[in-house]
């Protein structure tokens, strides 16, 4: 894992539960697979955020090949999909790659919840 991502988590399945519970910052979750080249470009931005943002939010990526359960749980039908969670309430959910200006401005206005 690179320098810059080391606090980027991968979680699982049964991990996102407790992750939403026991955070009171914005989480940001990010669906992706390691075949996906939207995904990899996605993830280059998000890495860039999180070292401007790291003390507004968490950053969690879930893969998509090996958390099926996650999946159906949150009905996960294209990737790059971002998640936004506050206080264990989704705020927001996007799909497809999204550039770093309109990711900053949700980071912005979701961790003022």
């Amino acid at each position: 894992m690179s320098k810059k991502n080391k606090n980027i988590i991968n979680v699982e399945n049964d991990n996102i539960d407790i992750i939403l519970k026991k955070s009171n910052k914005l989480i940001l979750l990010d669906f992706w697979a390691s075949w996906c080249n939207p995904c990899k470009i996605q993830l280059s931005i998000i890495e860039e955020i999180y070292i401007e943002y790291y003390k507004k939010i968490e950053i969690y990526k879930i893969n998509i090949d090996y958390n099926k359960n996650t999946v159906l749980k949150y009905n996960i039908k294209s990737i790059p999909t971002i998640f936004f969670f506050k206080c264990k309430k989704l705020l927001y959910k996007t799909n497809g790659i999204k550039n770093k200006k309109d990711l900053c401005n949700l980071i912005n206005k979701f961790s003022e919840f």
